[in-house]
């Protein structure tokens, strides 16, 4: 692939900007700070976007990972959470040599939706005190974020109105709560601090991580897929996620995955490779070296400004509109799974919907339809059931009715059925014995080959040769001669 460099490096300084005061906010709600941010979008932005499977994929602090943070930094304090974070790359790391990339396909779309949704509610619960804190700021940053966004979509929106709030500030002299500088200076590299008794205790967060991590990244590099026509490696994905968390957790960063607005921004400003990460990386590190005590011009209003707007456009319009036109086991779905992210945890939140979803599934699927069908040239008193669907443990006793009917001959059609189980050919034995006990007639026909062998398997060879036949002109002909039809 021949590289066009102008474009490359203005594609990497787009993303830098727009990457800047999402660090700044990610970083100060989670709870580690603002410079963490920094840290992690410079260390994890250029490691993950080296060995990552995606050459689009922007690595960096994100909103999803911030809810998981703050209650990780309240309980175990910044150490806690850098032992996670290195724990969570490891892990990353792992499944990626396991090769488990491609079971992000399994998750169902309402599940995705239902936590992402979620997510956005509780950063933006997380933000009212600061947006409460400085009205005016914060209503200056959104409103020019919005602005810029419609009137002016090519440049970075978030910048912009980061540096409209800073000027509110600036003007009026308000003495409200800003960002604590940051220092102008690398970050020191130390390895983590490991303590016996914290190692367990952080081991689920750690998992939380990691999952979380691998889904919105995976998630990430299928948008860029979708955008570019070209497929990623998912399992090379998670080993340059898992290697970017343990690079952060080196240098005192947050966690971080891969981000979907900031990759879009590449997408959209021309990026072709892996270059662009460096150069955002580059900018952001000019940054920290140079204008990193400036930070305490930027109040934290403003910075919840950005966040409130990231929150709005986090939220999967698409879904909420979904609500109202798609099956109501998505919807069911989605509201329960953002629910118990709100409520419990984005952990939980996740198992419950993909096993709601399961549920929901089975159901649907293990419905069974016996309906009578009508042949008019049918000898009197024998009858005929159309079986469609599956018939399994949980529905058998829909065969119940069929013991007590009248007829001598009874036909079951089961061309449109699906599958069946044990002890569905159970009941179907017993079925067949109570109706020859009673001097009446049962035959199946139209069972696929394989729901054959099951029902052979179950019942043995003599139960097929006495009830199974390929169609019902054959059933009828092994009828009449068990019972003539001058009898039925």
């Amino acid at each position: 692939m021949k590289v066009n460099w102008f474009t490359e490096i203005t594609a990497g300084i787009t993303v830098g900007i727009v990457a800047l005061p999402l660090a700044l906010a990610f970083g100060a709600a989670s709870g580690a700070g603002p410079a963490a941010g920094i840290y992690t979008a410079i260390v994890s932005g250029l490691i993950a976007g080296v060995f990552g499977g995606s050459r689009f994929q922007i690595t960096g602090p994100t909103g999803a990972m911030t809810v998981v943070l703050i209650s990780i930094v309240t309980q175990y304090g910044i150490p806690g959470m850098l032992v996670a974070g290195f724990m969570a790359g490891i892990l990353q790391i792992i499944f990626g040599f396991l090769r488990v990339g491609k079971i992000i396909h399994l998750i169902p779309h309402s599940v995705v939706a239902g936590f992402t949704n979620g997510i956005a509610i509780l950063i933006f619960i997380g933000q009212i005190k600061h947006l409460s804190g400085g009205i005016l700021i914060a209503m200056v940053t959104i409103l020019v974020i919005l602005l810029c966004q419609h009137f002016l979509p090519k440049i970075p929106a978030s910048f912009i109105g980061l540096l409209a709030g800073m000027g509110v500030f600036f003007i009026l002299g308000t003495r409200g709560p800003s960002v604590d500088t940051i220092p102008q200076s690398l970050p020191l590299f130390q390895f983590p601090t490991f303590q016996r008794t914290m190692l367990l205790s952080l081991l689920k967060p750690a998992i939380t991580i990691a999952l979380l991590g691998s889904i919105e990244s995976l998630l990430s590099a299928a948008v860029a897929d979708n955008m570019t026509h070209t497929n990623h490696d998912p399992n090379r994905e998670l080993i340059g996620q898992g290697l970017g968390n343990l690079a952060a957790s080196f240098v005192g960063g947050v966690p971080s995955t891969g981000a979907i607005a900031r990759t879009a921004v590449n997408i959209k400003s021309g990026g072709q490779t892996r270059w662009v990460s460096l150069v955002h990386s580059l900018l952001l590190l000019v940054f920290l070296l140079y204008l990193g005590s400036y930070t305490l011009w930027i109040p934290l209003a403003a910075l919840a400004g950005v966040l409130a707007v990231t929150c709005w456009n986090m939220i999967d319009k698409e879904s909420v509109l979904m609500i109202f036109k798609a099956p109501k086991s998505y919807t069911v779905v989605m509201i329960v799974t953002t629910i118990v992210t709100v409520l419990v945890d984005i952990t939980y939140a996740v198992g419950v919907g993909i096993l709601l979803a399961i549920v929901i599934h089975a159901f649907h699927s293990s419905k069974l339809h016996l309906d009578p069908i009508i042949h008019p040239d049918l000898p009197d008193n024998v009858q005929v059931y159309s079986m469609e669907g599956t018939l399994f443990f949980g529905n058998t006793s829909l065969l119940h009715p069929l013991k007590a009917l009248p007829c001598h001959g009874l036909l079951v059609d089961a061309n449109k059925l699906q599958w069946l189980d044990a002890s569905a050919g159970i009941e179907i034995q017993k079925l067949a014995q109570l109706r020859s006990r009673c001097g009446k007639s049962f035959f199946l026909y139209g069972l696929s080959e394989e729901l054959q062998s099951t029902l052979i398997r179950v019942n043995g060879s003599k139960f097929a040769s006495n009830h199974l036949t390929t169609n019902m002109e054959q059933a009828l002909h092994n009828m009449s001669k068990i019972l003539p039809f001058s009898q039925v």
